[in-house]
């Protein structure tokens, strides 16, 4: 499976866990991150820096895909080993902490 392929099954497993992912420039002034989870008004949301490669991407969203309980769903099963294969250094990804009262 390409990368683009992978991307977009990460980007529906998270659609149906109701998060959002939002592709943005994450790196200007003071923020300085690839992306994460975050909560915004009550809801998750996985930011991702828009400039990295296909393989950040998919690092970034299976890191925060992780955090939760995805049995209900059928994924296939690479996909199912990237999620669980993926780990969180504080080099790999910086907590995006948005309070946001929209």
């Amino acid at each position: 499976m390409n990368k683009e392929n992978i991307l977009q099954q990460l980007e529906e497993i998270a659609e149906r866990l109701s998060i959002r992912v939002t592709y943005d420039s994450l790196k200007e002034g003071s923020i300085n991150t690839r992306g994460g989870l975050c909560k915004v008004s009550g809801d998750y949301r996985i930011l991702v820096d828009k400039r990295l490669t296909a393989k950040e991407k998919i690092d970034v969203i299976a890191i925060s895909i992780s955090k939760f309980d995805i049995s209900q769903f059928y994924v296939p099963p690479e996909i199912r080993d990237i999620i669980a294969n993926s780990s969180e250094t504080e080099d790999e990804q910086k907590a995006v902490h948005v309070n946001s009262h929209d």
